[in-house]
């Protein structure tokens, strides 16, 4: 999580690092409009989608509870791209 005042480059860096990176990624911001539930909700469809996880998505969404989604798709994250 990154915090701060408004406007200082904040979304700027956190993609910049995640494209030098190489490795794959999502980029989520939430909204403090938004309730939590729906943030997750559209958090995980973020995840899902990304390259080489909707398999794992379509999945994950029948087999494991809301609660349980971060916990799992940081699981099979680790698992897609191994150390």
């Amino acid at each position: 999580m990154i915090k701060g005042r408004r406007r200082i480059g904040k979304t700027r860096l956190v993609q910049e690092f995640c494209a030098r990176s190489g490795r794959p990624y999502v980029f989520f911001q939430a909204t403090r409009s938004q309730p939590a539930p729906l943030a997750r909700r559209a958090l995980f469809d973020a995840v899902a989608g990304g390259q080489g996880m909707r398999d794992h998505g379509a999945a994950l969404e029948h087999a494991a509870a809301p609660e349980d989604w971060l916990r799992t798709l940081a699981a099979v994250g680790a698992r897609a791209v191994g150390p």
